[in-house]
């Protein structure tokens, strides 16, 4: 056996470093592209999690990724028959891109033959068996932000265990055809006649054959730990040299974003065609080897190498570029502490919408107390979050269907506690009035209903007669409502209420800040609204170290249920939650 060229392999390791590079970056284009056409022919600006059921129910959603997965399975087709050719080179004396290109295409056209097709699915099956730590990495970094999906799948267990025989039958398959798309190139035969020999040669070897995928799995989860081991030692002993002062803390964690993205980025252009070499080498099948002169090389002018070689620059720094910048922090970002808002008060101690618990909330140093404002039977509002007395006040009727007066009888307390009874459900205009005398600003929710009567007019109204216009700001989930506002005032400060959302049209939105479920946060979300000019509020963090850590990444507003105590995490100069903040930024992509 000729020994191994290792100029050739520098040059080919060269040449299929660019090329992973550039398929990254056209894959990703691809799929922002689908993003925005799938959106919009189904009319819908962005995502929610009231509308995504009916997004991908939708039969051009279903088209749409159908499309995404095969472009992705031919791609790494295409890919795995570059090594292959590549591998033929090694033992060469010279070596030719040329070479590369036009046997990977031969062998990329063979097996997208119709009776050869099942050839791309077995390659795709082999990249994530071989690659199942990175799958799973790349599958918590997809759906980062969109957890929504995730837990309402994984929380059913017919679910749980349909995708455990589904990935047991995904490995199984792909071991016993692990070594036919290698049979295809070399002989040129039939999909379903390299199957069998795969599947014969895999049958007397089955222990190595699974004790091998076994070990190259864990190498690479051993890899992905000690990225994770060393980054956190790295970052630990920069947040303690820092002390954690904001401006300092700026710079360092960027750059540990950044240093952790591009680990994870190299490990995954590395190990897709590391596990095609490590199959072709470590069980190559002795079988004889086709005459190599049957494959004709033909030559490619440098100056098209070139061409390929700029335009791969140029799509990877277009993907660089705008996945990179999402990751910066700003100055402003550290040196900026969030407010804090009362979610309904001081909620967690006191009964909700009280003004026992907003006078607890200016106790405990809030900088805004949040209320939700209902309209009643006679057209007078009142501070009510649920649309019935139910939870709170253990009533079985409507907030719309009873009176002001009905409703200023009803004890708001005694089912929190027996301590609190005798606290009533205040009005709108008691609510203004104190919050007017007293200086405290209100972040107010307006929650209408189909059946209430003039609700935004009645409402401005109200909040023009105590002049409170600009101690508030005001939000509501329901769009119409705020563009009301704004034609009435185009000085209000108006937020928009998300749950969540995939998509940035929504930026679109002529509000100034965008209140948001913490749990569909991320780093690029927030970087977003901000590039947008506006300001995002989270709802509703009631954990210390979230609080920290949502506060690293630079909200500006923190709604919850303990302002002291929220209060006191962020403001706090402790060396552990400063850490654990950081570490949460870093690595929650």
């Amino acid at each position: 056996m000729k020994p191994i060229n290792r100029a050739n392999v520098k040059q080919f390791l060269l040449f299929e470093v660019g090329y992973m590079i550039s398929m990254m970056a056209v894959l990703v284009l691809v799929e922002s592209m689908l993003w925005r056409i799938l959106l919009h022919l189904g009319k819908i600006r962005y995502l929610t999690n009231y509308d995504i059921y009916r997004f991908f129910m939708k039969p051009t959603t279903i088209v749409g990724f159908s499309i995404m997965l095969v472009f992705f399975m031919l791609l790494l087709e295409f890919q795995h028959q570059v090594v292959l050719a590549g591998a033929d080179l090694f033992r060469r004396k010279t070596y030719s891109h040329g070479y590369v290109l036009d046997n990977a295409m031969r062998g990329f056209l063979h097996a997208i033959r119709p009776r050869n097709m099942g050839a791309v699915g077995m390659t795709f099956l082999l990249t994530l068996t071989m690659n199942l730590p990175l799958v799973f990495n790349m599958i918590n970094w997809a759906f980062h932000g969109r957890k929504f999906i995730v837990s309402g799948v994984m929380n059913s267990h017919r679910v749980r265990f349909t995708l455990g025989i589904l990935l047991f039958l995904t490995v199984t398959v792909a071991m016993i055809g692990v070594f036919s798309v290698n049979m295809m190139y070399d002989r040129r035969i039939p999909f379903t006649t390299a199957l069998r020999r795969s599947a014969s040669y895999v049958k007397k070897r089955w222990k190595l054959v699974a004790f091998t995928v076994i070990m190259y799995n864990s190498v690479i989860l051993i890899i992905l730990l000690g990225l994770t081991v060393g980054m956190t030692g790295v970052v630990a002993l920069g947040v303690k040299i820092l002390g954690y002062t904001r401006a300092g803390s700026a710079i360092y964690v960027t750059i540990a974003k950044y240093f952790h993205l591009i680990l994870n980025f190299i490990l995954w252009m590395v190990s897709i065609p590391a596990c095609y070499l490590y199959v072709e080498g470590r069980f190559r099948v002795n079988y004889e080897r086709q005459d190599q002169a049957r494959i004709r090389t033909r030559r490619h002018p440098k100056k098209i190498v070139k061409y390929i070689i700029i335009v791969a620059v140029l799509l990877d720094t277009i993907f660089i570029t705008f996945e990179m910048r999402s990751h910066v922090f700003t100055l402003s970002d550290f040196l900026d502490y969030p407010m804090i808002t009362a979610h309904r008060g001081s909620s967690e101690e006191y009964p909700e919408n009280t003004m026992l618990a907003f006078h607890a909330a200016v106790e405990e140093a809030a900088n805004f107390i949040e209320i939700d404002v209902r309209q009643t039977k006679d057209l007078r509002f009142v501070v009510f979050h649920d649309s019935t007395l139910d939870r709170t006040c253990g009533l079985p009727y409507q907030v719309s269907e009873m009176t002001q007066q009905v409703l200023s009888e009803v004890d708001a307390g005694i089912r929190m506690d027996v301590q609190f009874q005798d606290n009533t459900i205040p009005t709108l205009e008691e609510v203004l009035s104190w919050a007017k005398d007293n200086y405290v600003w209100l972040n107010i929710e307006l929650k209408p209903t189909k059946s209430d009567y003039q609700y935004v007019p009645l409402f401005y109204e109200t909040l023009k007669e105590y002049g409170m216009q600009r101690q508030c700001v005001i939000s509501s989930s329901n769009y119409e409502v705020l563009q009301e506002l704004r034609r009435m005032d185009p000085n209000l400060t108006l937020g928009y209420i998300l749950s969540m959302s995939i998509g940035t049209s929504y930026l679109d939105m002529d509000v100034d800040f965008f209140s948001v479920d913490y749990k569909y946060v991320t780093s690029t979300m927030i970087y977003h609204i901000h590039s947008a000019g506006k300001e995002i509020h989270i709802w509703t963090v009631n954990d210390e170290d979230l609080a920290c850590k949502y506060a690293t990444m630079g909200v500006d507003h923190i709604i919850t249920d303990r302002p002291l105590e929220i209060r006191r995490a962020i403001f706090s100069e402790d060396y552990e939650k400063a850490l654990s903040s950081v570490l949460d930024y870093i690595f929650d992509d």
